[in-house]
Parts: C-alpha cells; structure tokens; sequence
C-alpha cells in the first residue's frame, strides 16, 4: 500500500448542487472525511500479517490451525509470501513485487488496469511461546518486499526455537 494523502485522491471537493437524494448522491462533505481517512490510514495501517511454526534446521511450516497470513491485498496463495530459514535462528519472509488489487481489473478510467507495488516501511515479530518459556523475535524491513526475522531464546542466544509460532506484523 503506498502512503496517500487527501491529495492523492483528488483534493477537497464541493457539492456541484444540493443533494436532493442521499441513498443515490453523496454529499461532498462525507467524501471529503472519509477520503481524508483512509489517506491518512494509507500511512499506519499495517499491511501484511504472517505466522509460521518454526523449525530445527529447516524452513518453517504453517500452524496446524488458525491463522496463516492475510494482507491489504488479500490472503489467497498467490499471494502467501515465501518463508526460508536463513540462518540459525533467522528467516527471510518474501511478498510479491507487486499485486493485483481489487480494481486491477477495471477499466483504467475507473481507477484500475494497475497493480500495487510492495512497499513495507517497518515490521515487528512476536513468539507466542506456547509452553510459557520466554522466548523473543524481531523483525526489520531489508528490502521493498522482504522482512528479516530473527528469533532468540530468553538468555539472548539466537535460536531456531522449534515448533514455536512467530507472528509477523508489517507496515
């Protein structure tokens, strides 16, 4: 999701003429806030969510159960990041480049014919430590559409911490 602004979708803007019918006309004032809104929502809200189970010496695998990964543009395969054991302890979680968004398949003079590019600014991780031994986990943003993870145990080692799930939150 790229950042947006008021500006961006077109500045203020007045009612041409009264509203005579609100269910089928809009008045601009309620445009004006809401565009105003997600403009500035476009600069916090996080973009992607991903948790995986990691593993001893291997790539992790998705929980048994429950969540997997969802993102702005949506939670499909095609789009479910890959996820690769770097090191012991560290892993690289990769997004698309770009992706189709719900107007990517409308005309261009209705706001689409384009995809999204994949652009993260910052990430956070957390282990949810199931069997109540306290463990950490980090995330930071190393390319447009990559996030490094690192997770360590509670004496500050760097470990692969197996069979936890991590859970990623980017923006």
């Amino acid at each position: 999701m790229k950042q947006r602004s008021l500006d961006n979708y077109g500045g203020v803007i007045a009612n041409y003429e009264d509203v005579v019918d609100p269910t089928r006309d809009e008045d601009a004032i309620f445009r004006n806030l809401y565009v105003t809104d997600v403009g500035m929502m476009t600069n916090t809200a996080c973009q992607a969510i991903v948790s995986f189970v990691a593993q001893n010496g291997a790539n992790p695998t998705d929980p048994p159960s429950g969540f997997v990964h969802m993102a702005t543009w949506g939670g499909q395969s095609a789009v479910k990041p890959n996820i690769v054991r770097f090191a012991e302890g560290v892993w690289d979680i990769t997004f698309p480049t770009a992706v189709n968004t719900p107007l990517t398949v409308e005309p261009e003079e209705l706001g689409g014919g384009q995809q999204e590019t994949v652009v993260f600014r910052r990430a956070d991780a957390a282990v949810q430590c199931s069997d109540g031994v306290l463990r950490h986990a980090r995330a930071e943003v190393t390319g447009a559409n990559i996030v490094r993870v690192r997770g360590w145990t509670a004496a500050g080692a760097l470990d692969d911490l197996a069979g936890q799930v991590i859970t990623v939150w980017i923006w």
